[in-house]
């Protein structure tokens, strides 16, 4: 009786594993992607083809700077993939560089889980002069 009842409960297990993969991957049908190159900080490798979407900064992200900096007019949020980062990690301080040379400093980033796992990471953002 325990097969019978795993496999009636397994239809929930099928939803997560295809929902996870869905939105993991769902820049490739979202509007306004576009690739960017992240320069850590450290001095690592850069990770390039970065699947990013940029947001305006609203009343929603005054938050995000978590006291670590002044948000300014002109600061914005950037929504990165993680299934594009190759296992990087934004961290403070990292360069988002956009195909026409534009940087991009991360002032502050977090995770955006779905059911655990990362699927995005939210980053405020000041451009370089």
């Amino acid at each position: 009786m325990t097969y019978l009842t795993d496999i009636a409960g397994d239809w929930a297990n099928r939803w997560v594993v295809t929902y996870l993969t869905d939105i993991a991957g769902d820049w490739a049908n979202t509007a306004g992607v576009v690739d960017l190159t992240l320069d850590p900080v450290d001095g690592g490798a850069n990770t390039t083809e970065v699947k990013a979407i940029l947001d305006p900064l609203g009343p929603n992200y005054r938050d995000l700077a978590g006291g670590i900096a002044a948000i300014a007019p002109t600061d914005v949020v950037w929504f990165l993939w993680d299934v594009t980062l190759d296992d990087a990690i934004p961290e403070r301080g990292d360069v988002l560089q956009e195909s026409d040379g534009t940087r991009w400093t991360v002032l502050s980033f977090s995770p955006i889980r779905a059911e655990g796992q990362v699927i995005k990471w939210r980053c405020l953002c000041r451009e370089e002069e």
